[in-house]
């Protein structure tokens, strides 16, 4: 019943496709809501990579695996989606910012996929919720000024976005509500 009201809300947004990006710092809720809304609004989901590529390695993770990572990245954004709605659990930004906080500096393979991969929406996730704890992340106390700069990098390249806060569905409305403005 709450899932085709969903689609009932939407179904005029829904005559074109639409690829909507999950983004931002550490254990803020992406893969939650992205899963989430594509339950929900029936949506094709495209996971985020990096966690089943980094926990396959039998090593610390190098400047080259985050290239690795956009190529795999690259071609499943690449494949055509049969729902009208595209979610993406990440793209190139994190892996930009990821790089240039971890190396200093990013390859042209990264920048060149972000600079010509455009989602129609950034879903940026303010790091409101409680850290979870785990073993690939690396920044518990630096939330907030990794979101500042997520925020900045998506200004500076003219995307589209909007701020996603609140605990629960309060956060799944306003994702939706995002949704629906853009």
């Amino acid at each position: 019943m709450q899932k085709q009201y969903y689609l009932n809300k939407f179904t005029k947004l829904l005559n074109h496709r639409r690829t909507i990006c999950i983004t931002g710092p550490e254990s803020c809720g992406k893969s939650t809501i992205a899963h989430t809304l594509a339950t929900r609004l029936e949506a094709t989901m495209v996971p985020e990579f990096a966690r089943e590529y980094l926990e396959s390695l039998d090593r610390p993770y190098d400047q080259q695996d985050l290239d690795a990572i956009a190529l795999i990245s690259s071609n499943a954004f690449k494949k055509e989606f049969m729902s009208r709605i595209r979610i993406l659990d990440c793209d190139f930004l994190t892996l930009k910012i990821w790089s240039e906080e971890v190396y200093g500096q990013c390859s042209k393979l990264i920048l060149d996929c972000y600079e010509n991969f455009r989602p129609d929406l950034y879903l940026l996730m303010f790091p409101d919720l409680p850290w979870v704890a785990d073993p690939l992340r690396e920044n518990e106390f630096d939330r907030k000024r990794l979101f500042d700069i997520y925020k900045s990098e998506l200004e500076k390249s003219n995307r589209t976005y909007r701020i996603i806060k609140g605990l629960g569905d309060q956060r799944f409305e306003m994702a939706m509500k995002a949704i629906g403005s853009k």
